[in-house]
């Protein structure tokens, strides 16, 4: 059985870009446009700091992760773009440390992918109570897995937001992606 935390802590590369800090420009373009506005920011689940890019004059970022193996990629993507970053090490699925409605904003990028379908609602849940809206960048397919082994799932997000009661606003797809804010 897939378990989050035992799997991110032993796979060394995280991604086939590790190290680099290129995601597509519609990416940082969603979540820069989203961030207007805000001044305390959580990336969860922020890897190796690709999505540092969007983050523009923001000064102080915290982030928190299931696994700290990326630690010294994340702390120099931090310096490249000349902010201060705060990592907080998760060590269960789906609870932080942080207060109810504590960041103006939570970005997710390419994370909620890998939360075991057993696990979304919970994750995603707590991702709005310790934010005042969630900005998700994820893989998306109607109808279709992502495949075996790599511990993907195509989770149906705005049935997840819509059962919930969650409002869901610009909604885009593009591709195979999914880009959307619930509040």
């Amino acid at each position: 059985m897939y378990n989050e935390i035992k799997y991110w802590n032993k796979r060394k590369n995280p991604n086939s870009k590790e190290g680099s800090y290129n995601l597509p420009v519609n990416y940082l373009k969603y979540i820069k446009k989203h961030l207007e506005g805000c001044n305390y920011v959580l990336e969860f689940g922020p890897g190796v700091g690709r999505v540092f890019a969007a983050y523009g004059l923001l000064k102080q970022l915290e982030c928190f992760d299931i696994t700290n193996r990326h630690l010294a990629a994340l702390s120099s993507a931090a310096k490249k773009y000349n902010f201060k970053m705060n990592f907080t090490l998760g060590y269960e699925v789906g609870v932080t440390p942080y207060k109810d409605k504590e960041f103006d904003a939570t970005v997710v990028c390419q994370v909620l992918l890998h939360q075991n379908p057993n696990n979304i609602i919970k994750v995603m849940t707590e991702l709005l109570r310790i934010s005042n809206k969630v900005i998700v960048v994820s893989w998306r397919e109607d109808g279709k897995s992502i495949g075996s082994g790599g511990y993907c799932f195509n989770h149906d997000y705005l049935k997840i937001c819509n059962d919930a009661e969650w409002q869901t606003s610009d909604i885009r797809y593009d591709s195979k992606h999914i880009y959307f804010i619930y509040t």
